[in-house]
């Protein structure tokens, strides 16, 4: 029997990242649970909201996730890979034992708002969470120490489109010196520590040959649901099989739409989420990359292993939909990747 969300993330987080398509709303707009907004909370815990698009501190609030299902998977007597969509709502800390004690990583339109995680020795907690809202367009970075992270979420919809590349480098590579302004103000001398490899989970990349603060390990969160869909975008492929009698069945043959090849793998940013877990003193980021994709399905009726019975078209116009998650994995200290396979599903 398949985990619930919450049950499930606190077992097995690499095992949620593939089962639950997550959207957790906008980190700065969300409505807190016990009155309130995440806002006010972050103002509280020294995010002041003041003129500045860059802003950071090394200290990050804890607040509450608390894990429901919005959609479920669509059409799963056809298509085994169809997912829940867990919508996640963050709110301050209530002591709540339904919900998932994380620290926030903020985000703000138009800004890049970074904290530094704590330790075990900072908080005592045996095991802790962090998460961001979901990427559609923005950049998220990890970098310096696995024990105690400084991470961020950046964006630039406030500049045009051409000029959105370089400004999210700029707002990238101010959050460094936000940072050891930061730690400066609270330790006097302070250097910032090289640490493990700087990685953005991204859309718009960083071309240049030796960026600020040593080389960036880059992700792009449409290129994983590119390099999946592209696996199956020419294929008719086997989906689920229903016995419909003791000598009868029925299996189902999908073949991904035209429409949403295009949309997959043209030029428009795929969606994101990272999750981060602290165990045994170690942070880890995962993430997943996901989408709703569309399929012709043809449900094939056989008696017998062989003997065809009949064929029938059973899609509309527009296909029938499955929401998957197309590439998930390990983010950071390692990066790991796993590709949807609909092979995986016969």
């Amino acid at each position: 029997m398949t985990m619930g969300p919450r049950d499930l993330l606190l077992h097995d987080i690499e095992e949620y990242m593939r089962t639950y398509i997550t959207v957790c709303k906008s980190a700065d707009s969300n409505g807190a649970h016990g009155g309130g907004t995440v806002l006010q909370y972050l103002q509280g815990n020294g995010f002041n909201y003041g003129n500045r698009h860059t802003e950071v501190v090394i200290t990050a609030p804890l607040v509450h996730a608390y894990f429901t299902i919005e959609l479920a998977g669509r059409n799963t007597d056809i298509f085994g890979f169809s997912r829940d969509r867990v919508k996640v709502e963050i709110g301050p800390d209530d002591g709540s034992h339904t919900s998932v004690p994380m620290y926030l990583i903020p985000y703000r339109e138009g800004n890049a708002r970074g904290v530094k995680l704590p330790t075990q020795a900072q908080d005592g907690f045996a095991e802790a969470f962090a998460i961001t809202a979901a990427q559609d367009g923005c950049t998220f970075e990890v970098f310096g120490s696995a024990t105690s992270p400084y991470c961020s979420h950046s964006n630039c919809k406030d500049k045009a489109a051409n000029e959105r590349q370089d400004k999210m480098k700029d707002r990238v590579d101010k959050l460094h010196d936000r940072f050891l302004q930061a730690e400066q103000a609270v330790n006097g001398a302070f250097v910032m520590p090289g640490g493990l490899a700087r990685t953005q989970f991204q859309n718009y990349s960083d071309d240049r040959v030796a960026p600020p603060n040593g080389p960036i390990r880059q992700v792009n969160y449409s290129d994983g649901a590119k390099i999946a869909v592209r696996g199956i975008a020419d294929q008719s492929v086997k989906g689920n099989r229903v016995e419909t009698g003791l000598f009868t069945h029925r299996r189902y043959h999908i073949q991904l739409t035209d429409q949403s090849k295009r949309e997959v793998l043209g030029p428009q940013v795929g969606a994101g989420q990272v999750i981060a877990r602290r165990r045994q003193g170690v942070w880890s980021f995962y993430y997943q990359e996901h989408a709703s994709l569309y399929f012709d399905v043809v449900a094939v009726d056989k008696v017998g292993p062989k003997a065809e019975r009949r064929r029938t078209t059973i899609s509309n116009a527009n296909g029938k939909g499955a929401d998957a998650i197309l590439c998930s994995g390990q983010l950071w200290p390692a990066y790991t990747a796993h590709y949807l396979d609909l092979d995986d599903y016969n």
